[in-house]
């Protein structure tokens, strides 16, 4: 399907989805998906309901720059369903923390998976390795000493 870029009033990035198109993957009970954007390695994302104007996907302004597209360009879009657990991407440092550290790992998925998306995104966003490893330690050990709310993280 096609679809155009804009930025909304409150600086947000996104593009429209049909109705048809939203209804497809909602009545399912999928709001989360795997986005596509002019045949793209597909990112996570959710669909959002704008009531009472329709339906949008979000974008972040560094997936408009890795895609280097911006507001006003047009772009084909291609939806699949999420499968993975969580519907985000897990950085290896984190999968390799947890692999190390049973009572994290515990922790981590007993929280909801909102929660647990947060959490990665906290780590996801370290352009470097190392920064993300010691990030991904530091979680870790606050996990296990009962912060769970990823605020409480940054």
């Amino acid at each position: 399907m096609k679809a155009t870029i804009y930025k909304n009033s409150t600086g947000t990035h996104g593009f429209d989805l049909p109705e048809k198109e939203a209804l497809k993957w909602l009545n399912k009970g999928q709001k989360r998906v795997l986005v596509s954007i002019n045949n793209s390695e597909a990112y996570h994302a959710a669909i959002q309901s704008l009531k009472p104007s329709g339906f949008r996907i979000q974008i972040s302004q560094a997936k408009l720059k890795e895609l280097n597209i911006q507001v006003g360009h047009e772009i084909n879009v291609t939806l699949s369903q999420d499968i993975h657990p969580v519907q985000f991407h897990v950085p290896e440092e984190w999968t390799a923390v947890l692999e190390q550290d049973v009572d994290a790992e515990k922790v981590f998925q007993s929280l909801r998976p909102g929660n647990q998306r947060s959490i990665l995104f906290l780590i996801n966003k370290l352009k470097s390795t190392e920064k993300r490893i010691e990030k991904s330690l530091r979680i870790a050990e606050l996990l296990k000493s009962g912060i769970t709310n990823a605020r409480k993280m940054a």
